[in-house]
């Protein structure tokens, strides 16, 4: 009951001083001490909140979701993939492709967006969405296996000064992670958690037996 109120508590609060009344963006930042939001629409903001409230905001998730996808994401030529552009002063369709922005690093959120909109489309289904961002990760970002992880080695320049799109992207990789694998939070909140506990509470392997402490 504690974390209902919080969260009754956070959504009303995003509702009044983070969203934006015209178009359901939340905004990129919000400061405490003015009492005031920012005034730039924020693509990795509204596609966090929209991935982790979805269970509980199905509806108001779902508007925010498909503002991003509709309004904040364009599509490279000869089907290389979608871009995410950060955040627009308007957010129609027609100004993001007007814009002298052609690649989701030219706003240095842009990587860390387009990630979150992919590991959102998990959460919402979308599998048209998560396809068309997969394709830029293959295609754009170029990840590369090293001894240990996996690493982008994309060299194009960023908005931020003196990092490139690999090093931007490599910085969020669990996102890309979580992306592949996620199974919804409904399939995770509503599973039998304890069917893998024996009846003192012990966790059990994945053959049911007991585990033995290390």
């Amino acid at each position: 009951m504690i974390g209902e109120a919080y969260r009754n508590d956070y959504v009303k609060f995003v509702k009044e001083k983070v969203q934006n009344p015209s178009n359901g963006m939340l905004r990129k930042s919000y400061h405490t001490n003015a009492d005031l939001a920012d005034k730039f629409d924020s693509a990795y903001a509204t596609a966090f909140t929209a991935m982790m409230l979805k269970p509980w905001e199905p509806e108001w998730t779902e508007e925010m979701y498909t503002t991003v996808r509709d309004d904040f994401m364009g599509n490279y030529d000869f089907d290389m993939g979608a871009y995410v552009i950060e955040s627009l002063p308007e957010s129609a369709k027609g100004k993001l492709e007007n814009m002298d922005v052609t690649d989701p690093g030219m706003i240095g959120e842009g990587p860390l967006a387009l990630l979150l909109m992919q590991a959102a489309s998990r959460e919402f289904d979308d599998a048209e969405t998560f396809n068309s961002i997969n394709k830029t990760i293959t295609n754009i970002m170029r990840p590369k296996w090293t001894e240990t992880e996996i690493r982008s080695v994309d060299n194009e320049e960023t908005g931020i000064p003196g990092f490139t799109m690999g090093n931007v992207y490599n910085m969020f990789q669990g996102w890309t992670l979580l992306s592949k694998v996620h199974v919804g939070w409904e399939t995770i909140i509503d599973y039998d958690w304890s069917k893998n506990k024996d009846s003192q509470g012990q966790l059990m392997d994945y053959g049911g037996s007991k585990q033995t402490p290390p």
